[in-house]
């Protein structure tokens, strides 16, 4: 897994470290009253999901609304993190103020 932070400290990716290429992008804008973040999913599936006709995008939304309605969780994935990655990812995001 790399995580990186920019320069200036606003932003940070950290991709996942089993090599599907997915990982998480957060960004902080800071105000002067109001703190605004965002946390973006990064997919390497882009193309392949895009390759679907309209009921097969129907159906996979039934699906995953059938999850929800029966109290079930839907997880689109997962972001691996060794202790070390974590402990760097958790320091940054303490460090929002």
């Amino acid at each position: 897994m790399a995580i990186m932070k920019s320069d200036d400290g606003k932003e940070l990716v950290a991709d996942c470290s089993c090599g599907c290429g997915e990982g998480l992008r957060i960004k902080v804008n800071k105000f002067d009253t109001e703190t605004y973040s965002i946390l973006s999913y990064i997919s390497s599936n882009f193309y392949r999901d895009q390759d679907h006709s309209v009921l097969s995008v129907i159906g996979k939304k039934l699906k995953k609304i059938g999850h929800v309605i029966r109290g079930k969780d839907y997880c689109y994935s997962e972001i691996l993190m060794s202790k070390q990655e974590f402990e760097e990812f958790k320091a940054y995001i303490n460090s929002i103020e």
